[in-house]
């Protein structure tokens, strides 16, 4: 009977280590598969914000060369005006830095407060 037990039971371990190897092959091709899904879908993600990127910069690239050229007018015109009258220019500059001298020392001296006591 003993012997009849051992064979049982050596049989039934022999079922166990079987399906254990089924298991773990299973297990395997599901990590496997769920590896290349999410390797796919990040390549997906960075494919999509790769084309968002490139259409926000294809709409927005108008807009900036639109203001460029409007402040390369401006500073053109500042340009002229500052060569027409540079004295006025150099008085009116030195006149806006007296001023906000004036203006930040009031500030800082009285410890953040905008009037003098």
């Amino acid at each position: 009977m003993s012997d009849q037990l051992m064979e049982t039971s050596q049989a039934k371990i022999e079922a166990l280590e079987a399906k254990i190897l089924e298991l773990e092959a299973k297990l395997e091709a599901q990590v496997q598969e769920t590896g290349e899904e999410l390797h796919g879908g990040r390549a997906v993600l960075i494919g999509n914000i790769k084309n968002g990127a490139e259409r926000l910069y294809k709409d927005v690239s108008p807009l900036v060369e639109k203001y460029k050229e409007e402040q390369d007018e401006v500073l053109r015109a500042v340009g002229a005006k500052i060569c027409e009258h540079p004295f006025v220019s150099v008085a009116a500059a030195f006149g806006t830095g007296l001023i906000l001298a004036k203006l930040l020392e009031n500030r800082v001296c009285n410890g953040g407060r905008s009037h003098r006591s």
